[in-house]
C-alpha cells in the first residue's frame, strides 16, 4: 500500500507540490507565442482504493501563469 494519508473510513490519500518553469513558446489558452518564462506551481491529490489508483486530479496555479507572461512580454 502506498504511503500517504490514512483516516478511519476514508481511502488512503496522498499529495504532492510540484514546481514548474517553461518557456511560452506557442499559441494557447494564454495568449500568442511570447519570450515569457513563466513559473507555476501545482498540487497533485490521489486517492488509493483496492486496486490501486482512482480518481487523481492537479489543481495548477493557472491564475498566476496567465498572469506572468503578459507581463515578462510588456502587454500589460
Amino acid at each position: 500500500m502506498p504511503d500517504g494519508r490514512a483516516d478511519p473510513g476514508q481511502p488512503r490519500r496522498a499529495a504532492i507540490r510540484l514546481s514548474l518553469s517553461g518557456r511560452h513558446d506557442g499559441p494557447g489558452p494564454f495568449g500568442p507565442r511570447g519570450a515569457a518564462a513563466p513559473h507555476g506551481m501545482g498540487i497533485p491529490h490521489a486517492d488509493f482504493g483496492p486496486r490501486g489508483l482512482r480518481p487523481e486530479w492537479t489543481p495548477i496555479e493557472q491564475t498566476a501563469i496567465g498572469k506572468r507572461i503578459p507581463l515578462a512580454a510588456g502587454r500589460v
